[in-house]
């Protein structure tokens, strides 16, 4: 089970929540699927299945994510309600 999937579980966070969350924050960065999947090496697929929540990344994925997107793990994962754009 990868670490992420963990936290899903501890947090109780639905895999749907992070689909939401990916996708709009893609929309709020003017940033599609396949620009994104292309900038972190990624099939459009892959990304695809995020959003669906059939798939999730890898923790270091989940941080580049974040950093690309200008927020937060937590927001992405659900822990968080405010997106901070990366900020405290």
């Amino acid at each position: 089970m990868s670490i992420v999937n963990n936290l899903f579980n501890v947090y109780n966070i639905g895999m749907n929540i992070f689909g939401e969350r990916l996708l709009e924050t893609l929309k709020r960065n003017g940033i599609s699927q396949y620009r994104l999947a292309q900038e972190l090496g990624l099939t459009t697929r892959a990304v695809n299945l995020w959003v669906l929540g059939k798939r999730e990344p890898d923790f270091d994925m989940l941080i580049r994510l974040a950093r690309r997107l200008n927020t937060t793990t937590d927001y992405l994962l659900g822990v968080d309600k405010l997106n901070t754009g990366g900020k405290l």
